[in-house]
């Protein structure tokens, strides 16, 4: 069946009686997790001593292996159609996988017949310190339109990174260019190998482990 003859859904779910099978078959998890949140709110009620440390330590084991539980029974209420997606994307794997692949290949080749005959309109060689403030830039390239009459192409080029050498590197020439989650990552691994309250600019705090 061609894509234009049929819907944008090609497998077409009743989600609202997925949500009316899923919540027969756990209704009784589902009153686990309302008297547990239950006692959870009346826990909260007392004031902090030893003794509600204690407790407020033993429930959370119990929410933890409570969650956990949930997260069980997800996957396996969950597998037909994590092993439908599975399929799906599978399928699609193999027609994407042999397009990535021509792709691959005709840009190497690309790369190849422009790096040993340079088109007209290729950028001229840079020196070293030209090369730092480069930006992408495409190349001329002589084509056939559809007509058969010579045509222009413009083939785009760009620079990527091929290699680095951590100890040659300026990270304070990077430092605006790191995101708030790679900083973050980069500090949580030095707080495990350091410890913490050694650098400047972080703050730390000591609270129960996640």
């Amino acid at each position: 069946m061609a894509r234009e003859h049929r819907g944008n859904n090609l497998f077409s779910l009743d989600l609202e009686a997925i949500e009316r099978v899923l919540s027969d078959a756990n209704a009784g998890l589902v009153e686990e997790v309302r008297a547990h949140l239950d006692r959870h709110q009346s826990l909260l009620q007392g004031g902090p001593s030893p003794e509600s440390a204690a407790a407020l330590h033993q429930f959370r084991e119990e929410t933890k292996a409570l969650l956990k539980k949930v997260g069980k029974v997800r996957l396996q209420d969950g597998r037909p159609f994590t092993d439908a997606t599975k399929t799906i994307k599978a399928w699609f794997d193999g027609l994407e996988r042999d397009l990535k692949r021509a792709d691959a290949e005709l840009r190497d080749r690309l790369d190849h017949v422009l790096s040993t005959a340079p088109a007209s309109g290729a950028e001229p060689a840079r020196g070293p310190e030209e090369i730092g403030h480069a930006r992408n830039a495409g190349v001329i390239v002589m084509a056939h339109s559809d007509a058969g009459g010579p045509v222009e192409a413009r083939v785009p080029r760009e620079w990527t990174v091929s290699d680095f050498d951590r100890e040659k590197m300026d990270f304070n020439a990077l430092r605006d260019h790191f995101t708030d989650h790679a900083i973050r990552s980069a500090l949580d691994k030095h707080l495990k190998a350091a410890g913490p309250n050694l650098l400047e600019g972080v703050d730390y705090i000591l609270g129960v482990k996640k």
